[in-house]
Formats: structure tokens, C-alpha cells, sequence
């Protein structure tokens, strides 16, 4: 772009100084014509004394009687009529200078001209690419205009000192594909991720995970992927979790690795991926999907979970909810309910897959606005427990003394047939429940 600016900066600053220089040829040769024409010869006068003839361009007397003819009528007339064309310079009648002075005036004013429109060129040049152009793409792209340090690269393991991931013993069954998708259906272009390996911290700093993802953008377009996990070994927990959204270039390969941590068991048996989006480099969604994918490795870990300390506050066919509330641990004086209460919810089914919010928790006829619960799914086969659903309301203090209910909804992806509500769960008389 720099050297293009210049190539054209110096081509255009040529054209204009060479038409500069060819009207100051074509001005002076005119001039020096016209000044040609019209050059001033001193006269030969008669001397006023003695009658004899003085050569003005020789002598500044007479040369035979010595008088000066600086008032001869003759020599004052021609001198007089001269300097009535306005062609000519005094300058001329003092022998000095044939040229015309308003000619180098000229000369000197073109030339200031000519810097002048040089310097006015630079800078428009300079504001049109420095200024205009990239103020267009910007708006002509909006808040996404990337440059190639935005996008992901190709990634290194242990990025800082003090981490120290391992790859796993055990591996990732099948292909690990968690997404492929066909730009507009063309069989050429398409978008995968894949997951290739997982890495554990043995460093003494965090206790995590690493997946190491090849992501591939085989399209004509960039874009942005989005993923999201929160479910490993069959249990959500949605303070533990992965979520990636990030640009990546068109026609390019890259290995990238993703961290993570709170993961029941020591090791990863399988994954959810409750959430994957493809967007635009302006989030404008090209792709998402509709199903959960799942991976499995061959790590052979127990993933079953005891519930049988807390209490069941509600069930049917598809879900089991238990209270989070751990009476063993109630005596710690730490623990406030004020903040919040947790649920743990069991998908009981196979193959239905339910998008999960409340609408509110209620005392003494109230609703109180409520807060917690966001973008919280319920996977067949799997445990949830959810995050603090609390609320601001004045009301929500010492809860454990005060009537409270929730409700519950669930939105069967799947099916929406299957879809239910709850309806409002006594909290006071179920959640506290000192047995199992």
C-alpha cells in the first residue's frame, strides 16, 4: 500500500512539474520574443551647445564640448516614450537589462504555484490512503475489521512457564469430529473442528484440562466459531466449563488448545457440546446446530454419582430435581443461603434434550425477580446442578425460615410435545428435608 502511494504520489507530482516547465519554456520564449521585438536602442541626439551628434549608448556627454544631455528635449521625449509601454523595465534605459521584469515575476509566481499544488497533492494522497480508505473499510465492515493478528493461529501447549499439561493416557474414540459444515451446501467448502487430544495440569498452580482442537476453515469466508461445554462425564456443573468464540481465517488450518477446569473425576471419560455456532466476523449466525454432540474416549473411570444425601423435591418420567442442600455440612457458618440455592436435576430419559429456566421463585403471593439460570440444559442420561438461582428482593433474606417456591420449566429441544412445567415446589417444607 506504501509503495503504491508513493508510485503515485511521484507519478502525478511528474505530470504536474513537467507541464510546469514546458508553460515557463513556452512563457519565456514569448516573452524573449516580444522583449526582442521591442528592444530599447539609445538614441543618437544633437547636442543642444554645439550642434553636434552624441551616441547615447557611448558617451554620457557631448564628446566635443563636453555638455551633458541630461535635459535634451530630444533624449527626454525618447526616454518618455518608452516608458509609456508597459513591456519594459527601467532597468532597460540603464543598459543593465534587456529582460522584462514582470516575465521573472511571472516565472517566480508560476513556480510558487507549482509548490504549492505539489504539497496540496501530498496531502490529499496522504488523507485518501491513511484517513479515507481505511475509515470506509471500517464502515464497510463495521466493528470487525480484522487484521491477521485477530484471528487464531497455530498454538503452543504450555504457552507459560509456570503450566505444565500432559498429554492423557487415554485417547479420543472415533473421528473426535464435533463439527462439519458445508458453506451453502457446496461440498467444497466446509468448516470442521476436531478434537485430537486431551491434556491434564501436573503443575502445582491449577488442576485443569487442555483440548487440543484442529480447527479447519476450507471456505471462502472468514468466520467466527462458537463453542460451548459444560457437561464431562455425564455431570454438568456450570461453574466448570468451556466456551470459545473466535475468528478464524479463510483457506487456513490451525491447532488450537482450549482450557478448562472443575471436572468431576480425575480423568475425562466423555464431553458435551451443548452449543456450536458459526457467524459472521460481524456475529451474524451462518450455522448453528440443534443436537448436543457427544465424545467418548477410552478412559474406563466410574461416572456414576450418589445423590441419596439430598432430597428428591420433585419427579415424573423425565427428571428427577433434588434440593443441593447438604445437612452434613449446614453447621458451616459460612455457608449463606441468602446468595442463592443450587439444584441438582437428573435426565432420566435417552434421547430428549431440554433447555432449562424458571419462572421465579414466590413468597407470600410475591413474585421476586430471580436471576441465575441462563443458557442451563438438561442432557439425556446426564446430572446437572445448576448455578446460585437468587434474587435482589428484600424478601430473599433468612430464606431458610420463610415460605418460599420455585417452578421449574423445561423446553424439549427434540420434541416440544414432551415439553413440561413443574409448577411451584413448596421449598420450605421439601428443600430443607434433613434426609435423603
Amino acid at each position: 500500500m506504501g509503495f503504491l502511494a508513493a508510485l503515485c504520489i511521484f507519478f502525478v507530482g511528474y505530470r504536474l512539474y513537467k507541464k510546469s516547465t514546458e508553460d515557463n519554456n513556452v512563457d519565456n520564449t514569448t516573452t524573449y520574443k516580444r522583449t526582442k521585438k521591442k528592444e530599447y536602442k539609445p538614441p543618437v541626439i544633437t547636442c543642444d551647445y554645439c550642434g553636434s551628434k552624441v551616441d547615447t549608448a557611448i558617451y554620457d556627454r557631448c564628446p566635443n564640448c563636453g555638455a551633458t544631455y541630461d535635459l535634451d528635449s530630444e533624449w527626454i521625449n525618447r526616454f518618455e516614450n518608452a516608458q509609456e509601454n508597459d513591456d519594459y523595465d527601467f532597468s532597460q534605459y540603464s543598459n543593465t537589462s534587456n529582460n522584462s521584469g514582470r516575465s521573472k515575476a511571472n516565472s517566480l509566481k508560476k513556480k510558487k504555484s507549482f509548490s504549492a499544488k505539489l504539497v496540496i497533492l501530498i496531502i490529499v494522497v496522504a488523507l485518501v490512503i491513511f484517513v479515507v480508505v481505511p475509515l470506509w473499510v471500517y464502515l464497510k465492515d463495521g466493528y470487525n475489521y480484522y487484521s491477521d493478528d485477530k484471528y487464531r493461529t497455530d498454538e503452543m501447549l504450555n504457552e507459560y512457564s509456570y503450566e505444565d499439561y500432559q498429554l492423557e493416557s487415554y485417547s479420543v474414540e472415533g473421528d473426535g469430529q464435533i463439527l462439519n459444515y458445508f458453506v451453502d451446501g457446496d461440498k467444497n467448502q466446509n468448516v470442521t473442528v476436531t478434537l485430537k487430544n486431551i491434556y491434564k495440569d501436573h503443575s502445582n498452580f491449577k488442576d485443569g484440562y487442555k483440548l487440543e482442537l484442529e480447527v479447519v476453515n476450507n471456505s471462502d469466508t472468514n468466520v467466527k466459531i462458537i463453542l460451548s461445554s459444560h457437561t464431562f462425564n455425564d455431570f454438568t456443573d456450570y461453574n466448570g466449563y468451556l466456551y470459545a468464540s473466535d475468528n478464524y481465517k479463510k483457506h487456513s488450518t490451525v491447532t488450537v488448545y482450549e482450557d478448562f477446569s472443575n471436572v468431576a473425576k480425575s480423568e475425562i471419560k466423555n464431553i458435551y457440546f451443548d452449543k456450536i455456532e458459526v457467524l459472521t466476523l460481524d456475529s451474524d449466525s451462518i450455522y448453528e446446530c440443534d443436537n448436543v454432540v457427544k465424545l467418548t474416549t477410552t478412559s474406563t473411570i466410574d461416572i456414576t454419582y450418589d445423590l441419596s444425601r439430598y432430597h428428591i423435591i420433585y419427579s415424573n418420567d423425565y427428571v428427577d430435581i433434588y434440593s443441593a442442600y447438604d445437612y452434613v455440612q449446614d453447621t458451616n457458618s459460612h455457608i449463606n443461603y441468602d446468595e442463592g440455592l443450587k439444584y441438582y436435576i437428573v435426565n432420566k430419559t435417552e434421547d430428549l434434550t431440554f433447555d432449562v429456566d424458571t419462572d421465579g421463585y414466590l413468597g407470600q403471593g410475591k413474585s421476586l425477580y430471580t436471576y441465575g439460570m441462563y443458557d442451563t440444559v438438561s442432557i439425556p442420561g446426564t446430572t446437572l446442578l445448576t448455578s446460585d438461582v437468587y434474587s435482589y428482593d428484600d424478601y430473599f433474606t433468612d430464606v431458610k425460615n420463610k415460605e418460599l417456591y420455585i417452578s421449574f420449566n423445561f423446553k424439549c429441544r427434540e420434541n416440544p410435545i414432551e415439553s413440561f412445567s413443574t409448577g411451584y415446589i413448596d421449598l420450605k417444607t421439601e428443600y430443607w428435608r434433613s434426609e435423603g
